[in-house]
């Protein structure tokens, strides 16, 4: 619904693919933020 909001304000799809390559660039780095990490093992251990 967001494209075609950015549609019909702007009579134009570009603003709307910028929004959908900005979401596709910054999902991942969010989701790699948030990721929970392995804690590292004890000494002597692998």
């Amino acid at each position: 619904w967001i494209a075609g909001r950015i549609f019909d304000g702007t009579g134009s799809y570009a603003g709307a693919l910028w929004v959908a390559f900005g979401m596709a660039v910054l999902s991942p780095a969010l989701l790699w933020i948030v990721a929970p990490r392995r804690p590292h093992p004890p000494p002597g251990r692998r």
